[in-house]
């Protein structure tokens, strides 16, 4: 009977373990993904013909240039401790470093409308949020629950986009498997251009990304895809009709990520989108008008 109750034990501590690694266990086995996205680079292509047609393979590549040099050098931010809170909505804290800088109220009002909104509040919580005015580049990084804006991005509408690129790190990390026992949901979203984080699929061609920097990996093709959806829906979906590919990611995150009617029939821009660009953020977009519909 001792052996009995010795096995059974061992059994349970087994299936014990295999859960919590469901749960545990990030994209390609990351415990998080730390973004170093979102570099204020020109691109550095090399393009041949067939990745310019809509089939064949793409042999489209982005060589991601090398952050421009500054005088105070980038160094990784330990994660401040996030404060408890027994409210139901989502728990951001906000951090400005160093001592004397301090972020232009105009500023703080934008990310904080956007992350208390009921789009995203309940899909970031908690958050330590650092204003930083050493940080040059990146302008925005996500590692695990911090997100870190550089103060020198040149405009409060290209930092609301920024945030809101780097917003698309945590959804896709951290909200879409949070308390999941099965796979993580948004392999299914990779898997549409992706046969690992950094690797293509043979079929894929440029027209299946709304962005030149999405092509860099799964996680950057997450975050722009996440942020055109938001600020530029209308011509996502316009899009999408004819690309097979653009069509399933925009239901994704329709479906899977926002409710069916948090942004559909909204289009934010105010410039017509190029067909090809690379950098969502730097798309021109209504701030004002963005905020009001989200408040």
């Amino acid at each position: 009977m001792r052996d009995i109750w010795h096995f059974l034990g061992w059994f349970a501590l087994f299936f014990s373990l295999l859960s919590l690694r469901s749960i545990a266990v990030a994209p390609e086995g990351e415990t998080s993904y730390d973004s170093s996205s979102i570099y204020n680079q020109e691109e550095s292509l090399i393009v041949s013909t067939d990745a310019l047609s809509d089939s064949g393979s793409t042999l489209w590549e982005p060589i991601l240039g090398a952050a421009p040099e500054t005088d105070t050098p980038t160094v990784a931010l330990p994660a401040p401790e996030v404060k408890e809170s027994s409210e139901p909505l989502s728990t951001v804290t906000t951090f400005v470093r160093p001592d004397g800088v301090f972020a232009p109220r105009s500023l703080r009002e934008s990310l904080r409308i956007n992350y208390e909104s009921d789009a995203f509040s309940g899909k970031i919580s908690p958050l330590s949020l650092v204003y930083d005015g050493d940080r040059v580049e990146p302008r925005g990084q996500v590692s695990g629950r911090t997100l870190t804006m550089s103060l020198h991005i040149p405009t409060v509408d290209e930092s609301l986009a920024v945030f809101i690129h780097e917003l698309g790190h945590i959804v896709d990390i951290q909200h879409l498997r949070k308390g999941t026992l099965s796979a993580d949901p948004s392999k299914s979203f990779y898997a549409l251009s992706w046969q690992s984080s950094s690797e293509k699929i043979p079929s894929a061609t440029i027209a299946d990304f709304v962005s030149g920097y999405a092509l860099s990996n799964q996680y950057e093709d997450f975050a722009e895809t996440f942020a055109f959806y938001v600020l530029h829906n209308e011509t996502f979906r316009k899009r999408a009709e004819s690309n097979e590919s653009l069509r399933r990611k925009y239901e994704f995150m329709r479906d899977e990520v926002f409710s069916e009617e948090a942004f559909e029939g909204t289009d934010f821009g105010t410039e017509t989108v190029a067909a090809y660009f690379w950098d969502g953020t730097k798309l021109p977009f209504d701030r004002k008008k963005y905020l009001f519909f989200i408040r």
